[in-house]
């Protein structure tokens, strides 16, 4: 395929409950990287402290910022 030509799917449970995956079409590679800054990270940082400083969960605070749940672990290990 290459670089500008990459397969997007989409994970879902069917009625029974079983995970699968559905084709959402094409993309480039460049649309899913994310590239973080200094200040983008320490805007995270600041953010995931907050959250869990409100008694959030670390579950319930990666959903909402929309990263991964071993990320806010990273985060607030620092």
């Amino acid at each position: 395929m290459g670089a500008n030509h990459v397969a997007i799917y989409e994970r879902r449970k069917d009625e029974c409950g079983n995970l699968g995956f559905i084709s959402r079409g094409f993309g480039t590679e460049q649309e899913h990287l994310s590239i973080e800054s200094g200040n983008d990270r320490d805007e995270v940082k600041s953010r995931v402290r907050e959250l869990s400083a409100k008694g959030m969960t670390q579950t319930a605070i990666a959903e909402q910022l929309r990263i991964s749940q071993s990320k806010v672990s990273r985060l607030l290990k620092e």
